[in-house]
């Protein structure tokens, strides 16, 4: 498993930015509240080399029926930082039914190019020895899906908010549905973790980070948690306000 920058993913990182700058510029003054200055934020992230996309490999087949007597091996891949937002709503005052979600996957153009260029990488890897001396052939997506939209139209039916799977014969995070922002920025809860609106609600999970970053959050939902202890014991040392 590791991650990469969009630099090494692509040569054409450059046209990646300025069209999220672009994308900025046009829908200034229209985007949800605190979504411009999000976006802003992922282009210094990108300008800056911030690690895009991360891969794992594991023996086995990612979809598709396998073939009897047949080995496998698979590559997953996604990104640390997408533009795309989707929505969760409350659909009930029972707090044991499922909330309405819409990933909204792709609904940015950017993060479908920039998937299109992480499949070609991978494509690159299994064509490197000694990878191409034990593979026979690619399962998925398959050598009959070739051009850049051939590739995009394979990963509208292939996406999930887990990544994509290609794998070779031998083939999106949980995170800013509760952001800790102002609430006139869109925010879920406060610097306590309490809910606005609320006076004993608090979230205390993954949900609460506004944007993603390029690491695993094991670590970081632990030091979560640990701060969330104190602060509902009233020990977190906040600074004193001025």
């Amino acid at each position: 498993m590791f991650i990469i920058y969009l630099q090494t993913l692509s040569d054409k990182s450059n046209e990646f930015i300025e069209a999220a700058k672009a994308r900025v510029v046009q829908g200034a003054g229209t985007f949800p509240p605190g979504i411009e200055e999000q976006f802003k934020l992922l282009i210094e992230r990108l300008e800056h080399g911030s690690p895009i996309a991360e891969i794992a490999t594991f023996n086995g087949l990612g979809s598709n029926p396998p073939v009897k007597g047949k080995k496998y091996a698979s590559f997953a891949y996604g990104t640390s930082h997408p533009f795309s937002r989707g929505t969760i709503h409350s659909t009930s005052n029972d707090p044991y039914k499922f909330p309405e979600l819409d990933p909204q996957v792709f609904s940015e153009e950017i993060d479908l190019d920039m998937f299109v260029e992480m499949t070609k990488f991978m494509r690159t890897m299994a064509d490197v020895a000694p990878l191409k001396d034990m593979i026979v052939k690619e399962h998925n997506p398959g050598a009959e899906v070739q051009t850049d939209e051939q590739i995009k139209e394979w990963l509208k039916q292939t996406i999930s908010t887990r990544g994509v799977r290609c794998t070779f014969n031998a083939p999106l995070r949980h995170d800013r549905s509760c952001s800790m922002l102002p609430e006139a920025s869109g925010g879920v809860v406060d610097n306590e973790l309490r809910v606005y609106g609320t006076k004993n609600l608090r979230v205390v999970d993954l949900s609460i980070v506004p944007l993603h970053f390029a690491a695993h959050a094991m670590s970081t939902v632990y030091a979560l948690a640990e701060m969330a202890a104190d602060i509902i014991k009233g020990k977190f040392p906040f600074p004193e306000k001025k």
